[in-house]
C-alpha cells in the first residue's frame, strides 16, 4: 500500500503575526526570557527533517531579500535522542514563500527518528540563551480488529490501537484485483482515546458502497486496510478537524517550548492491510 504523504511543508506556515530578536545580545525590552519562536515535527517516515524558526525581534519578520539583515539568524540548532544520546546539528536555509515573496529561515537535518524515543531540542544564540522543546516519538503496539456484523447494512470494523491516545486522521484502503493503488475514503479524526489505546469503528458496508458508487460498478477486492496518522500525545488540538497540521504547528495552539514559543512535535503512522475472503466479498455484495 502507498502511504499518503502527510509531511509539513514548512514554508507555507503563516508568517504575519510572528515576531522575535535576532541580536546576540539579550535584548534590552522586556521579553520575559524568550528567545525563538519554533514550529515543526519529527517525521519517522521522513529523512529530512524540518523546523521554522522565527528569531525574536522588536520589529515583524519580512525578509524580501538574502542579503537583507532579517536574512542572517542567530542560532545554532540541535536535537539529543535522549535513549542514546546522539547529538545532531541542523542546517540552515533560507526558503521562499512563493505566496508571499517572502523568505523565512528553515533549518534541516538529515536522520530518521526512532519510533518511542526522545528527543530534545535546542536552539541556541552565541551568548547561550536558548529556547528549547522535547518530544517523544509515537508509535502504537498491534491493532487489534474485529469484524462485527450488526445488520444488514452494517458491518463493523473494529478497531483498537494500543499505546496511542492522539490521532488526526484515519482512512480505510480498498485494494481491487489488478490495481495499481488502493482506493482511499478519509474519516477525519474519527475515535476516541480509551485507557487501552484509540479506538474507532467503520462501516465497510457503506465503504465499500461509495467506493462502487464513485466506480461505477461492483469491485473484485484483494485487500482491504487501514491507515492512521498518529501525532503526539500533547499536541494541542481544535475542537473540530477542519483545521490541518500545518495549523496546529501554529504558536496559538498552544506551546511546549521553553524560553520561547511556539510548538515541537512529532507524528507516527500505523498502516496495515488484510486478504479479502470470498465470504466477504460475498456480504460486500449483497447490499449493493
Amino acid at each position: 500500500m502507498r502511504r499518503r504523504v502527510s509531511h509539513i511543508t514548512l514554508g507555507l506556515f503563516l508568517i504575519g503575526t510572528l515576531f522575535g530578536c535576532d541580536s546576540s545580545e539579550i535584548d534590552p525590552f522586556e521579553n520575559d526570557g524568550r528567545y525563538f519562536t519554533v514550529y515543526g515535527f519529527l517525521d519517522p517516515f521522513s529523512v529530512e527533517q524540518e523546523l521554522r524558526v522565527v528569531p525574536i525581534r522588536r520589529a515583524l519578520e519580512d525578509i524580501r531579500d538574502t542579503t537583507a539583515a532579517q536574512a542572517r539568524i542567530n542560532a545554532f540548532v540541535t536535537t539529543t535522542d535522549l535513549d542514546t544520546g546522539e547529538t545532531i546539528v541542523w542546517q540552515h536555509t533560507l526558503t521562499e514563500v512563493s505566496l508571499e515573496q517572502q523568505y523565512v529561515h528553515v533549518f534541516k537535518a538529515h536522520f530518521i527518528p526512532r519510533p518511542q524515543h526522545t528527543y530534545r531540542l535546542r536552539v541556541e544564540q552565541a551568548n547561550g540563551a536558548a529556547a528549547e522543546a522535547q518530544t517523544f516519538i509515537p508509535q502504537p503496539g498491534q491493532a487489534q480488529v474485529a469484524l462485527l456484523d450488526l445488520s444488514p447494512d452494517s458491518l463493523m470494523l473494529d478497531v483498537l490501537l494500543p499505546h496511542v491516545h492522539q490521532v488526526w486522521a484515519v482512512q480505510t484502503n480498498l485494494s481491487p484485483v489488478g490495481a495499481s493503488r488502493p482506493i482511499p475514503t478519509l474519516h477525519g479524526r474519527l475515535g476516541t482515546s480509551t485507557s487501552e489505546g484509540w479506538r474507532f469503528q467503520i462501516n465497510l458496508v457503506e465503504v465499500y458502497r461509495n467506493v462502487v458508487e464513485r466506480a461505477g460498478s461492483s469491485l473484485l477486492l484483494e485487500f482491504y486496510g487501514i491507515q492512521v496518522d498518529i501525532i503526539a500525545e500533547d499536541w494541542p488540538l481544535p475542537p473540530s478537524d477542519s483545521l490541518d497540521l500545518n495549523t496546529l504547528a501554529q504558536p496559538g495552539f498552544g506551546s511546549n517550548v521553553e524560553g520561547g514559543y511556539g510548538y515541537f512535535g512529532s507524528v507516527g503512522f500505523y498502516i496495515e492491510d488484510w486478504r479479502v475472503a470470498p465470504e466477504l466479498q460475498a456480504r460486500l455484495d449483497q447490499q449493493l
